[in-house]
């Protein structure tokens, strides 16, 4: 079983959620349902074909060393952390989200890599 710990950022930088996701699925295979499940809704909901394309432009997975980010939409997205490759790190956010300590958590956010 994989294990990822999964940062909910919201509009405006928001810290939302952080949680622990455990999937037979790799990162990848995992999110990029949840990418596709979002394109679907969107391409339900939405009736102008460049208010999609602008729409979609920012839903996706983008791999970095040592994390992904999930674009949920133009405002909202998912920072992922492998615990096999960041097991200090998850351990880290699920502790501060635990202590409520919204700034610990958004300063490992800023301070990384992308």
């Amino acid at each position: 079983m994989k294990k990822f710990v999964e940062v909910f950022v919201g509009s405006r930088g928001c810290l939302e959620e952080v949680k622990l996701v455990e999937t037979y699925y790799t990162l990848n295979e995992y999110y990029e349902d949840v990418v596709e499940k979002i394109k679907e809704e969107m391409k339900e909901d939405c009736e102008d074909e460049d208010d999609l394309d602008f729409m979609t432009e920012f839903v996706g997975v983008e791999d970095y060393e040592g994390f992904s980010v999930v674009g949920l939409n133009e405002e909202e997205s998912l920072i992922v952390f492998d615990f096999d490759v960041n097991k200090e790190v998850c351990e880290k956010l699920l502790e501060l989200f635990e202590n409520e300590d919204e700034e610990g958590i958004m300063n490992i956010i800023d301070n990384l890599d992308y």
